[in-house]
């Protein structure tokens, strides 16, 4: 009688839901022994397959989701992952004793950027973000990523203007400064042996001969090292002064969801400079 029961149990569940048992335990046992690409595999599967969920499973199949994607170096998939986690449920907290600093650290940093519009709190249902029900808000005109600009641009000039997506202005400033900076190099170089064979002269004709190419080495050197300064200021100018306008930047997520695949769209109210185009 109770085998009968047992059958009868079985087959009023459905199939989607027997199918998820086994695949549960073995996302779990795959998540302990640190098997991500598993782990990212079977959540999909569930997830997609799946419209049994509770909503406390949920949460912790994208949980182990988005670990498995931040830990194997994949920030698009870890990035839509936090996102479909704070969709299902705005205020959850990973558990610090079993979960990476670095991992809550980035869950916290989108928590902080998403912004409900007004008069809307995002509920906890299992669906994809919607572009008017989360709004992405962005950086502050983009001073933040000129600042690092900048700072890589003082390092070697072009390289804040190929971060910025300017490719020909990086090959110009760049090719540029690096052959005035290896002539002033080798000129460098050769206005010493110049100056030591000067020194060493001892007939009067040829300690003339000696200063007159030591001198015209030092001229030279001279000339090569203000033009190697005059392209690093002339290119440090040009990233900041002659920045693209600015312009909104709308941009596209897919995230997983119990039907199938959703897709995101996120339209900052703050405008970026033209041209960016950096993964997160």
């Amino acid at each position: 009688m109770a085998r009968f029961l047992w059958i009868l149990i079985l087959a009023g569940m459905p199939l989607n839901a027997q199918k998820a048992l086994p695949q549960r335990g073995d996302l779990e046992a795959a998540f302990r022994a640190f098997d991500y690409q598993t782990v990212i595999r079977l959540s999909s599967e569930i997830l997609s397959a799946d419209s049994t969920l509770e909503h406390a499973d949920s949460l912790a199949i994208v949980e182990m989701q988005t670990v498995a994607f931040f830990s194997m170096g994949d920030m698009q998939g870890a990035l839509n992952s936090a996102f479909l986690l704070l969709n299902l449920d705005p205020q959850y907290q990973m558990n610090p004793a079993r979960t990476s600093p670095k991992i809550i650290r980035f869950v916290e940093d989108i928590r902080g950027r998403l912004v409900p519009p007004p008069g809307q709190i995002p509920g906890p249902a299992f669906s994809p973000v919607a572009a008017d029900s989360l709004l992405w808000a962005g950086e502050k005109s983009g001073f933040r990523r000129l600042g690092r600009e900048v700072a890589l641009n003082l390092i070697l000039p072009g390289w804040g203007h190929l971060r910025r997506g300017q490719k020909g202005r990086a090959l110009l400033f760049g090719g540029v400064f690096a052959g005035l900076a290896g002539s002033s190099i080798w000129a460098y170089g050769n206005t010493r042996d110049r100056e030591n064979q000067y020194l060493n002269g001892t007939e009067v004709g040829e300690i003339a001969r000696l200063y007159q190419r030591y001198d015209d080495a030092y001229r030279q050197r001279n000339l090569l090292m203000l033009g190697t300064l005059g392209v690093w200021l002339l290119s440090q100018a040009d990233l900041i002064f002659r920045a693209p306008p600015l312009r909104p930047r709308p941009t596209l997520a897919i995230l997983p969801v119990s039907a199938g695949v959703g897709l995101a769209v996120r339209i900052p109210l703050k405008a970026v400079p033209a041209g960016y185009g950096a993964k997160p």
